[in-house]
């Protein structure tokens, strides 16, 4: 017999023995349950936000998928939404994803490669994923992810915005170096008024001592914000490919010196300070502050270094940025040249298309011309980069023309003038290949001169530390032989001033040069600070 319970319907039977008396008055009673099919879901999990396309077209895909029972599928969709060049896409492509359609809850990766789009800059590819569980009764139920999508910057943007993060990060740095500089005078006051002969601090005291580290904390905190803005910055250049080798290194280095300004002996040193003031000990806290005043002190150098190596980085890394547009201006040149060759410019679709990109070349040989006059000014804030040499560069591009020889190459499209076109566009490419070839050599020479005066640097300082090293020795065992109140005494008391002295001059060298390069580290600072104490 069927019975049916609201829209679920219930299947029941009795089975009579042969004789009628012989029913079972307490039968065994069955019972069938149904249970919901539930949706699948599924959550993108990288990249999780709208993202730029680099140097690298392959973009790893990760998303975390759950189905009570399994799944059928899992599929990639995606299309060309927007495009300055092509025809955007009315319809989604699929791609079938690989995964296990039996584990119900698992992570499933793709590789997806683009390069097959042949995007172009300002594309954009929007793109979902779709999981479909394995309902066989009503068919497959499927839940999709957002819609994320991808964008390919342009030169331009990429390099405007690698910009702004470090104007923005030098600006910090600047405002850091200031702000430490009055934390120091605060510092140095506290310091004077904690030499009493009070055993136990005052809660006034304690609360000014307070207030001096969480500034001296937030100073910290302030330099690794900075910090990740630019690691972010030399990710999103390294990833376009737009960073040679020395500039990323010293952006490497540059990230392991502002690690140091948050380092393990600072927080130490937080602590001890805070434990200290918990005890109300006047000694034991002016110890403590003593310790933290110094750690400001350094903290407040290194600042004022890492400002200094920013400002020559910047000036490397927009030599960098020069080499690369000249290299894509000579690319737009010699394919523009190319196409203009194997065009009809009678043909007003083609002839309008060649204007446009021709329109393109001018406007980038004027953001390069802005840029090397960036370049040149960057330059004449430090004595010793080749700004003269690079004068000389910006003269030579004023007398070529290339801007208005650009814009007279689009008047020869438009009047179907094609040699007069090509001659222009050939003369342009070798400019800029004359161009490169200068920035390239200038940039040799100033990886070498930095190298050759650090080397110069360091053995002067080397030989002045072997020289002060065999004079303290030799000191040191006059000073053994005599007596406490033998008269050579001051004099072996002034020619220990005379060596400190020595060494301060080096210190000072060394200091100078660590403003200029990262072949000064903060162990060989420690190393002779440390000597000049015991001196």
């Amino acid at each position: 017999m069927d019975l049916c319970l609201g829209n679920i319907p219930l299947h029941w039977c009795r089975i009579h023995p042969l004789k009628e008396n012989n029913q079972n008055i307490n039968p065994i009673t069955y019972s069938i349950n149904t249970t919901v099919d539930e949706y699948p879901e599924i959550e993108m999990l990288a990249p999780n936000e709208n993202i730029k396309l680099g140097d690298n077209t392959n973009i790893s895909l990760s998303a975390s998928v759950s189905d009570d029972y399994g799944f059928s599928g899992l599929t990639l969709n995606y299309r060309l939404s927007e495009s300055q060049l092509g025809i955007p896409w009315d319809e989604y492509v699929s791609k079938d994803i690989t995964i296990s359609k039996t584990v119900i809850e698992q992570t499933a990766y793709y590789v997806w490669d683009l390069e097959e789009m042949i995007l172009a800059v300002d594309d954009v590819v929007s793109y979902y994923l779709e999981i479909f569980d394995n309902d066989i009764i009503n068919g497959p139920k499927s839940v999709k992810t957002k819609l994320f999508t991808i964008r390919v910057p342009s030169l331009n943007e990429l390099y405007a915005n690698a910009e702004n993060i470090q104007d923005e990060s030098e600006l910090d740095l600047a405002e850091t170096l200031q702000e430490a500089e009055e934390l120091q005078k605060e510092f140095e006051k506290i310091s004077n008024e904690m030499k009493q002969d009070n055993k136990e601090l005052t809660w006034e005291e304690k609360e000014k001592i307070e207030e001096a580290v969480q500034k001296f904390k937030e100073l910290g905190e302030k330099v690794q914000k900075t910090q990740e803005k630019l690691d972010e910055m030399r990710k999103d250049l390294q990833e376009n490919n737009l960073l040679s080798e020395e500039t990323l290194q010293k952006y490497m280095e540059l990230q392991e010196l502002m690690d140091e300004l948050n380092s393990d002996e600072l927080k130490e040193a937080f602590e001890k300070t805070q434990e200290m003031l918990q005890k109300m000990n006047r000694n034991q806290t002016q110890q403590a502050f003593e310790e933290m005043q110094f750690n400001e002190e350094m903290f407040k150098k290194s600042i004022e270094r890492t400002l200094n190596l920013l400002k020559r980085i910047q000036i490397e890394q927009k030599v960098d940025e020069i080499i690369k547009r000249t290299e894509d201006l000579i690319e737009q040149l010699e394919n523009m040249s190319e196409n203009t060759e194997q065009s009809d410019l009678s043909n007003k679709e083609e002839q309008e298309n060649l204007a446009s990109k021709q329109d393109n070349v001018t406007q980038d040989m004027n953001k390069l011309n802005e840029e090397m006059k960036k370049l040149r000014d960057k330059m004449s804030e430090l004595d010793d980069m080749p700004t003269k040499d690079m004068q000389e560069m910006l003269d030579q591009m004023s007398e070529q023309q290339n801007q208005e020889m650009s814009e007279q190459t689009k008047q020869n499209l438009e009047q179907q003038q094609k040699m007069q076109a090509m001659q222009n566009q050939q003369q342009m490419s070798q400019n800029m290949q004359s161009m490169q070839q200068q920035m390239m050599s200038m940039q040799e020479q100033m990886q070498q001169q930095s190298q050759m005066q650090t080397m110069y640097e360091m053995m002067k300082a080397i030989n002045s530390l072997i020289s002060l090293s065999k004079e303290q020795e030799a000191l040191k065992e006059s000073t053994r032989k005599l007596s406490a109140t033998s008269p050579q005494m001051r004099e072996n008391a002034q020619t220990q001033n005379d060596l400190r002295s020595g060494l301060d001059k080096v210190l000072k060298q060394l200091s100078d040069l660590s403003q200029k390069t990262f072949a000064i580290t903060p162990e060989m600072g420690r190393a002779l600070g440390k000597a000049r104490s015991e001196m």
